[in-house]
């Protein structure tokens, strides 16, 4: 069994309960993040609304949490995002930016809260601000 979301595998052979809560909590906190994203223009676009939705249905977290990131898309209230559950995960604190960062342009307008943004989540994660402005001119 494998488990997959975005670029990250886990190999299930190997996987205990607790890794899998590791990467269901990771997976929470990367949408919660692109949902913010999604709502920081004060209407979350179609193409936006879609890649979110994708991504809660083919994922294997449990209903509860799904039915909560659903309503948070649709409301637009997030819950806090915990950024300790990309401690020492350096591949996903990239990954999640950029996802952040194609967020961000998928409706051909960048709103400056939505640039704000990307930059305050790649701080509270540690990221270098010059990577970040790199990895937005270049997205």
């Amino acid at each position: 069994k494998t488990i997959s979301f975005d670029e990250t595998v886990v190999d299930g052979e190997a996987e205990t309960e607790s890794q899998a809560a590791n990467v269901a909590g990771l997976l929470i906190q990367k949408i919660r993040l692109m949902i913010s994203m999604a709502w920081m223009d004060r209407s979350v676009h179609e193409k936006e609304r879609e890649i979110i939705e994708e991504l809660l249905e083919d994922s294997d977290l449990m209903d509860k949490d799904r039915s909560e990131l659903k309503q948070s898309l649709k409301c637009g209230k997030v819950a806090a995002v915990d950024y300790a559950e990309f401690t020492g995960r350096e591949d996903e604190k990239i990954a999640t930016v950029m996802d952040l960062i194609l967020l961000m342009k998928i409706d051909d307008h960048v709103h400056p809260a939505e640039r704000l943004f990307v930059k305050k989540v790649a701080q509270e994660m540690g990221l270098p601000a010059t990577d970040i402005e790199e990895m937005i001119g270049h997205s």
